[in-house]
């Protein structure tokens, strides 16, 4: 057990983390698994959210991220999802210095990964 501080807003982390943990119950069947997994990289916290959903095309993991790119997609109980929520965790996550990114494959499920500045208080 350890605690590691960010430097950070802890209410748009909060709704980023919301989001993707909703985005992977949408996307993963009920049988499926998802997993909250957290490394240390070089100055920063990187947290991933892994499922084994129905993944993400190449030319729609491009589109993720970006205002002004329309992507509708269906969940696992036909629940539409419009990338609203992927562009506003991208925002959020830029105003506190850090990333987001998605690694998928169709049928094989995707893992969005937040990296967030770890505090000088720790060091």
């Amino acid at each position: 057990d350890f605690e590691i501080l960010v430097d950070a807003d802890e209410e748009m982390i909060s709704s980023v983390f919301r989001n993707l943990i909703s985005n992977a119950i949408k996307f993963t069947n009920q049988e499926g698994f998802i997993k909250i997994g957290m490394r240390i990289e070089a100055g920063f916290v990187v947290v991933s959210f892994i499922d084994n959903g129905i993944g993400i095309d190449e030319v729609t993991q491009s589109k993720l991220f970006k205002v002004g790119e329309r992507v509708t997609r269906y969940g696992t109980n036909d629940e539409e999802g419009s990338g609203l929520g992927l562009i506003l965790s991208k925002e959020f996550i830029a105003k506190n210095d850090g990333d987001i990114w998605v690694e998928s494959k169709i049928g094989e499920g995707s893992t969005f990964n937040v990296k967030i500045p770890i505090s000088k208080s720790n060091h």
